[in-house]
């Protein structure tokens, strides 16, 4: 749970997204909802009155995350629940009124993902922090996933790296690869690479599934206010509206951040400990930090892709609750579906046994 929040946290920092420490602790209780056992206990700790967040758990916890850096703000700036709770109606005017049918919503959203670092209780963790030189868990990627509300249409990843040809790729064609190859310094959206993203990527991906809808091309694509996220989108082009949600609802509201993303990084670590096992069943000379030397940026490619292939339509479509009420009835349906995720998560690394995890 701990792992997940953290991750969460450092989105949000990145996107400059303030947060406060209630903010923090609220959504520590939903991952916990989330990652909980049947019995009420989680980690090994028996808790009779529920997981209560308090402020000793949250300023250990940034302790114990490392979290120095992370900028927490005073309560009334991290969320404007009024707006929030006002917004999803005049949503649905906005999609009443220009005939958007849920196949031609879209939401996008970016997250920074450090494709080579593992949970802090692996050996590989302990390990990197030891070995000299080995900096591989601090290399960061960002990802743009984008969906539409129906939850049949995924749009292809954009994936920003430090390197536009590292070693792993050198003889690769970058268009031939299952994501939208981007490169800078930092890994990180700006609003060059995100007007680019717009115009030659989301644009043709929407018109080319709607035509296979049989469905007008016109398309509505919500968005935050990231700084990556410039207003002359909004005139960019003709057929497509991009609105903004209000400053300060995004961990409210946007539907990539109810869930999304965080099934998407669940199925992610789960496809790359099933990599390491699937190797050392194969070889059994191999143990867990040889499998992961030979885990370069091409298998990350790879495992992003396949990843994003098990988003299923009812995940992608039921995170548009907070916004788009109407559109699905809640239910508890993704909550379980991450309990079983993080369970087989669990088993998968019982398999690697002893070699990669601590007792």
């Amino acid at each position: 749970m701990e792992v997940a929040l953290s991750l969460w946290i450092e989105d949000r920092n990145q996107k400059r997204v303030p947060l406060s420490g209630p903010m923090v602790r609220e959504k520590a209780k939903r991952l916990y909802g989330h990652f909980k056992e049947p019995d009420g206990s989680f980690s090994g700790e028996r808790t009779d009155g529920g997981f209560q967040a308090s402020e000793g758990w949250f300023n250990k916890f940034m302790v114990r995350q490392s979290l120095h850096n992370i900028k927490i703000v005073g309560e009334a700036a991290s969320a404007d629940i009024v707006a929030a709770g006002r917004y999803p109606e005049e949503f649905a005017n906005l999609v009443a009124d220009g005939g958007y049918k849920p196949e031609q919503v879209f939401n996008a959203d970016e997250t920074a993902m450090f494709w080579k670092r593992m949970p802090n209780k692996t050996f590989i963790s302990k390990s990197e922090k030891s070995a000299p030189g080995f900096k591989a868990a601090k290399d960061r990627v960002t990802l743009l996933l984008c969906s539409n509300a129906s939850g049949d249409c995924l749009i292809k990843p954009l994936m920003l790296y430090r390197s536009f040809n590292p070693r792993a790729l050198k003889n690769e064609n970058k268009d031939n690869l299952p994501v939208f190859w981007r490169a800078n310094k930092k890994a990180w959206v700006t609003s060059a690479i995100f007007c680019d993203w717009f115009r030659n990527c989301f644009v043709s991906e929407v018109e080319t599934y709607l035509k296979k809808q049989n469905l007008d091309f016109k398309a509505l694509l919500v968005l935050d206010n990231a700084p990556g996220h410039p207003r002359e989108l909004e005139t960019m082009h003709p057929n497509i509206k991009v609105t903004f949600l209000p400053p300060n609802t995004t961990a409210l509201l946007q539907p990539m951040d109810q869930g999304i993303i965080q099934a998407f990084k669940l199925y992610y670590i789960r496809r790359t400990f099933k990599i390491i096992l699937d190797n050392m069943e194969c070889n059994s000379d191999m143990n867990v930090m040889d499998c992961w030397k030979k885990f370069d940026i091409a298998k990350c490619i790879a495992n992003i892709k396949e990843s994003s292939e098990e988003l299923k339509p009812h995940t992608l479509k039921s995170c548009w609750k907070k916004l788009w009420p109407a559109l699905t009835a809640e239910n508890d349906e993704e909550s379980v579906q991450v309990q079983i995720l993080t369970a087989n998560i669990a088993e998968i690394a019982n398999g690697i046994g002893r070699d990669g995890f601590e007792p």
